[in-house]
């Protein structure tokens, strides 16, 4: 058998399917991709025949992108909070069983592929969830709760507070200043004091320039509005904490499902991968015989240049 693969160069012929596949889990599939015996061939060459048939005459089924899903399911159900990333990686998962489901009620023909996708479940009510809550940019929405909302207005109106405040005192103390405008430094808004008038402008220095001569000095009318703007933060944090929580545990109740259509997303991507393959170099499913011998006629190994190979 070994001699086998390595007289087919059967390892660099599932390389190049594997670039066909779209999903972790499908491209794990490709990997362990092995000569298989008759009593499997059986029940999986009409599979394959289905998804060929299907993507000519319907097109790929709309798998973009899936990961693999299952170690930070098992995280989640031992307790961890999942992050913003992950959990775009389940809505994206979420989104493509809704696009299967379409496809296949469009589609005529491949019994045992529709029964297949019986089994892939959607959940609504999750999706909506991980839509509402995070965003492309790995953002926690303002939508995600009230309180959220709430504290992000509120920051809003402090910053507003400490600009106008900032342009009050650049005014106030412009004899004083290297410059005219403000610094950030240190998550603190600060003017360029010079050093020589450090003492004409109370507050406290957040960093100093590299030559010693201008002081970058948090005003004291500021640190009240500076101090609110910290407790913003700690409530902001904690807001997301306890949303992210949250959603954990709405996933943890969905895992099963989940881990499920996950599988069956890769197990379709593999098909269609092998079915893309196929397409690609004109091939054909072949039919099983209980006689000992092959019939192959106009083939050529795909490792060959189709163009100059002879059949």
């Amino acid at each position: 058998m070994e001699n086998a693969y390595r007289t087919l160069e059967f390892e660099k012929i599932k390389e190049m399917v594997d670039k066909m596949a779209s999903t972790e889990r499908g491209k794990l599939l490709v990997e362990n991709l092995h000569l298989l015996p008759v009593s499997e061939l059986v029940e999986e060459l009409p599979f394959e025949k289905e998804a060929l048939d299907l993507l000519r005459r319907f097109g790929a089924f709309p798998i973009s992108d899936s990961k693999d899903l299952r170690e930070c399911l098992d995280y989640a159900e031992k307790g961890g909070i999942l992050a913003p990333g992950e959990f775009l990686a389940i809505e994206e998962d979420l989104k493509t069983v809704t696009l299967l489901k379409a496809y296949f009620e469009k589609v005529d023909g491949a019994p045992r592929l529709k029964e297949y996708q019986q089994e892939i479940i959607p959940i609504p009510t999750l999706l909506e969830k991980i839509e509402d809550t995070v965003g492309p940019d790995l953002e926690i929405k303002d939508e995600a709760s009230p309180t959220l909302r709430s504290i992000r207005a509120k920051r809003k109106r402090l910053e507003r507070k400490i600009l106008e405040s900032l342009t009050s005192l650049i005014h106030k103390y412009q004899p004083y200043l290297n410059g005219s405008s403000f610094a950030y430094k240190n998550g603190h808004y600060a003017l360029p004091v010079s050093n020589i008038y450090k003492a004409k402008v109370n507050g406290l220095v957040q960093d100093v320039s590299g030559s010693g001569e201008t002081l970058f000095v948090e005003p004291e009318e500021l640190l009240r509005i500076q101090n609110e703007i910290l407790m913003n933060e700690q409530e902001e944090k904690e807001e997301i904490a306890r949303i992210l929580i949250a959603l954990t545990g709405i996933v943890k109740t969905d895992k099963e499902f989940l881990i499920k259509n996950n599988e069956r997303i890769a197990y379709l991507d593999f098909l269609l991968a092998k079915a893309r393959f196929g397409e690609e170099y004109h091939g054909h499913v072949p039919n099983l015989s209980e006689k000992k011998q092959i019939s192959i006629f106009g083939a050529t190994h795909p490792l060959l240049d189709q163009k100059s190979a002879i059949p």
